[in-house]
């Protein structure tokens, strides 16, 4: 998901679009990872939060352990490295290994965005305000810059997420390697090929010191999104019963996956709402408000991040021009919209017209789907994914 702030008030234009809206940088240290569970065994922290009240756990209390013979082989249990092993990380036998606790590892407590990245996205924001439009005339300069207009409030569970990889390595390690993890952490291959252990790997190790951060090799055969991300994989090693792989390194339900590292646990976010809806100084008065995005891979393969909250914001999308757009910011008529009757039930999109008439949100979601149509069948053909797009506007 992603999120924008924007504002609206009663003025003209706001630099950035008409109706008195404009996009603002994101605050500084307005998320907070309340936890990590799929790595709350490699830290020496207790991320199961109590609750105000509560006997313990709550939300945050992780699923028992498989303790089943029919796991005896492939869901065997985990080979820790003897540098990470728990006796090692006391300093048994002399290793003097460090701690299982490590800040490559997330951590509940950190902050996003700091405060140097919400600095330096508002001067990008305005060096894309004074960039003036695109050559193509689809809006403002902003793809010329990364302004950060927009931020994701979910984790980077990708195979090329270092963090990820020191899990998986330390969850399960190979016997004969244990630096490296059981899984095999891989670019995809463009020939399609099965045999994913003759594949790139995406991390080297440093040849002196192989349990120091592992480097990503940047060696990918084919791009999977218009970001110009790689195509990378986690892949059963050579010695599984059954050949396997994802293009994540969490998921549910992949059982036989999660015996070699996958995790099936999440990563918990708390974003701070009265930072990202503070009054601005730039727009004394005005309605601060946000959009909230929730998307499959078949919208988010296509579009720069913070393209999206162009075209939920103002309907300017990558292939539709400026001219194009609705006259009016569906931001700033979502403002306007009534509110909804309570106690209304809503099941489909008819339900929401039949309480309230076609909302703002509901014709912005309507042409991020459309403008999404058009650029999955340039971008990919008739290999597009499915697309699926939630909009919210939320205001203070």
């Amino acid at each position: 998901a992603a999120a924008a702030v924007g504002a609206t008030d009663d003025g003209g234009g706001g630099g950035g679009g008409g109706g008195g809206v404009a996009l603002l940088p994101i605050p500084a240290e307005c998320m907070v990872r309340l936890a990590d569970i799929g790595s709350r065994d490699l830290h020496n922290v207790d991320v199961t939060a109590t609750r105000a009240g509560g006997s313990g756990g709550g939300l945050m209390q992780p699923a028992s352990h498989r303790g089943s013979a029919a796991f005896s082989e492939d869901y065997g249990n985990p080979v820790l490295s003897h540098e990470y092993s728990a006796d090692s990380a006391k300093g048994a036998a002399g290793k003097g290994a460090p701690p299982l606790f490590d800040d490559r590892l997330p951590v509940p407590g950190e902050r996003f965005p700091t405060r140097d990245e919400a600095a330096t996205a508002a001067q990008s924001l305005k060096a894309a305000a004074d960039a003036g439009p695109r050559a193509d005339g689809s809006g403002t300069g902003l793809q010329s810059v990364v302004p950060m207009v927009s931020l994701m409030v979910t984790a980077d569970h990708s195979p090329e997420s270092p963090k990820e990889f020191e899990r998986l390595r330390r969850q399960r390690c190979q016997p004969a390697n244990p630096s490296l993890p059981l899984l095999l952490v891989v670019y995809d291959s463009s020939s399609g090929s099965y045999n994913k252990a003759s594949c790139t790997p995406v991390f080297e190790l440093e040849p002196n010191d192989p349990a120091a951060a592992a480097r990503v090799t940047n060696s990918g055969k084919y791009y999977k999104n218009v970001r110009q991300e790689w195509a990378s994989l986690v892949a059963t090693p050579p010695s599984a019963r059954f050949s396997d792989a994802l293009a994540f390194t969490r998921s549910l339900g992949d059982l036989h996956l999660q015996a070699y590292g996958v995790c099936s646990m999440p990563e918990v976010f708390e974003v701070d709402m009265d930072a990202l809806l503070a009054p601005s100084q730039d727009h004394p008065g005005a309605n601060m408000g946000l959009v909230v995005l929730a998307c499959t891979d078949g919208i988010w393969d296509n579009w720069q991040f913070d393209d999206t909250i162009r075209q939920a914001v103002f309907g300017i999308g990558v292939m539709t021009p400026a001219s194009a757009a609705p006259t009016n910011p569906y931001m700033a008529e979502a403002y306007a919209d009534a509110a909804m009757p309570p106690g209304t039930s809503l099941r489909v999109t008819a339900d929401v017209e039949a309480a309230m008439g076609s909302t703002a949100a509901q014709r912005s979601a309507d042409a991020l789907i459309a403008e999404n149509a058009k650029l999955a069948k340039a971008n990919f053909g008739s290999s597009a994914d499915n697309a699926t797009g939630v909009v919210a506007f939320l205001w203070r």
